[in-house]
């Protein structure tokens, strides 16, 4: 138990259960991990962020990875849905 909640799977998707074993946040995330200074890094559908202890949205989920937070941060992983357009082995727009 993390901020006395504990990940917890169900039905292929993770919430949290409190110390009684009921939902406090029930199962709509791919992955999570533990409560941190009040935020869990969750999954969506594809991108990972940060949600509270009301299951919100803190941090939009736009992330690749994330790390549970420690000392106020959190590493993340952010990697462009697209490339990135180049001309002549620079990003396009560069200065030359």
């Amino acid at each position: 138990y993390s901020e006395g909640v504990a990940s917890a799977l169900e039905k292929g998707r993770w919430g949290f259960v409190d110390r009684a074993g009921r939902w406090a946040l029930t199962p709509r995330w791919r992955a999570c991990a533990e409560f941190s200074q009040g935020l869990a890094a969750a999954k969506g559908e594809s991108r990972w962020g940060f949600i509270d202890r009301a299951g919100r949205w803190s941090i939009p989920a736009t992330f690749s990875d994330a790390m549970s937070f420690s000392e106020g941060l959190a590493a993340v992983l952010r990697v462009p849905d697209a490339p990135i357009p180049l001309k002549g082995g620079k990003p396009k727009g560069a200065q030359e």
